[in-house]
């Protein structure tokens, strides 16, 4: 039961660092600021972002925001993995 919610887990925090990396990817190459592609990005990855503006205080511009939510879902991910590995033994 332990390695299925270590499982899930993990999965969760991977799918927040590859869609903050997509969003920083198409952020970085959008020609236009107002595309779909970066709204829908802005949208899936908000939660992410308002979690990091937190840390980082109001005034931190948005690509800052972005690589601290990046840094902060790989840091999750990492800690589960070796969480993991300490509990379950694998």
């Amino acid at each position: 039961m332990a390695l299925r919610i270590f499982l899930l887990l993990r999965l969760i925090a991977f799918i927040g660092v590859i869609y903050v990396a997509l969003h920083i990817a198409v952020a970085r190459w959008s020609r236009r600021p107002g595309s779909r592609l970066l709204w829908f990005f802005e949208i899936l990855t908000a939660p992410l972002i308002r979690l990091a503006a937190r840390c980082a205080g109001p005034e931190a511009p948005p690509d800052r925001l972005r690589w601290l939510a990046l840094g902060g879902c790989v840091a999750v991910w990492a800690t589960i993995v070796l969480l993991e590995k300490i509990v379950v033994g694998r």
